[in-house]
C-alpha cells in the first residue's frame, strides 16, 4: 500500500517510531492479517471506532486498513507518504515510484503503456495510472513465473 500526503516521504523520528511500536503492540497489529474470505459486509459490521473528546466515530474498513498500514510502517521506522490517486506526478516522481530510470519511464509513456498528458513541454502522469501499470506488470511477472515453473516441472527439472 502506498501512503503519501506530501511530495516527499516523511520519515518518523525515534520517538514516533517508539510510539507507533507501542500502538502496534497495544492493538495486537503484529498478529492482524486481513482475512480475504471476510466479505465487505462482514467487515463493515465489525466495530472499529475512534474516540475523540468523549465521542465515538466509526472507522470504515478501508480507512482501518490505511491506518494499520501507517502504524506498521512507522513502527518499522519507514518513511510514509500518502498520494491521492488523482494526483499528477512529474516523470521523475513517476519513475521514482516505479523504481525505474526516467528514460525508461519516458519509453513506457511513448509506447503508450502508461497514459500521460503534456503541460507545455512537460509530461504529467496520474498516480492511478502508475498504480494500474505496476499491478498489471506484477501480474504479468507472476504469470510468466508460473509458466516457467510449469515448463520446468514438465521437463523434470523442477520437482
Amino acid at each position: 500500500m502506498v501512503l503519501m500526503v506530501t511530495s516527499t516521504p516523511i520519515p518518523p523520528n525515534e520517538e514516533e517510531t517508539a510510539q507507533a511500536k507501542k500502538i502496534e503492540e497495544q492493538l495486537n497489529l503484529k498478529d492482524f492479517v486481513d482475512n480475504p474470505s471476510c466479505s465487505d459486509q462482514e467487515e463493515a459490521q465489525q466495530n472499529f471506532q475512534l474516540q475523540l473528546n468523549g465521542k465515538a466515530f466509526p472507522i470504515p474498513a478501508t480507512m482501518r486498513k490505511l491506518l494499520i498500514s501507517l502504524i506498521r510502517n512507522m513502527a518499522e521506522g519507514k518513511a510514509v507518504t500518502l498520494i491521492p490517486l488523482d494526483s499528477e506526478l512529474t516523470t521523475q516522481q513517476a519513475a521514482d515510484y516505479l523504481n525505474v530510470s526516467r528514460p525508461y519511464l519516458i519509453g513506457l509513456l511513448n509506447e503508450g503503456k502508461i497514459d500521460y498528458r503534456k503541460v507545455g513541454k512537460h509530461r504529467r502522469v496520474l498516480f492511478k495510472d502508475l498504480v494500474i501499470y505496476k499491478e498489471e506488470s506484477y501480474k504479468r511477472s507472476m504469470e510468466a513465473l508460473d509458466e516457467i515453473t510449469k515448463t520446468s516441472q514438465e521437463l523434470g527439472l523442477y520437482k
